[in-house]
């Protein structure tokens, strides 16, 4: 992960998210007979309910940032760490 660029590790796990429901919308249409059939709604539902519960995750990750000053102007080099820790501590 690029640690220079100040959003990366947001984007990063922005796209572990969406990767993983894109992933599982594809193997569960893969297994459908015809493939002009409509995308199931189940599978539909399952991707939205994904994408925003990945939402709240991110917002809930940028909002406990503790200076984030410091990380839009590059230099907090490790965010992540610098967020647990304020979190949890050093033993945490």
């Amino acid at each position: 992960m690029d640690t220079t660029y100040p959003h990366s590790w947001l984007r990063a796990l922005q796209r572990c998210s969406v990767t993983t429901a894109l992933k599982l919308a594809g193997t569960s249409l893969k297994k459908l007979q015809t493939p002009a059939a409509p995308f199931p709604r189940p599978l539909r539902m399952t991707i939205y309910i994904g994408g925003f519960a990945a939402m709240l995750v991110c917002l809930a990750l940028v909002l406990a940032v503790p200076d984030l000053n410091a990380l839009l102007s590059g230099k907090d080099v490790d965010p992540v760490t610098t967020t647990l820790r304020a979190a949890m501590g050093k033993s945490g």
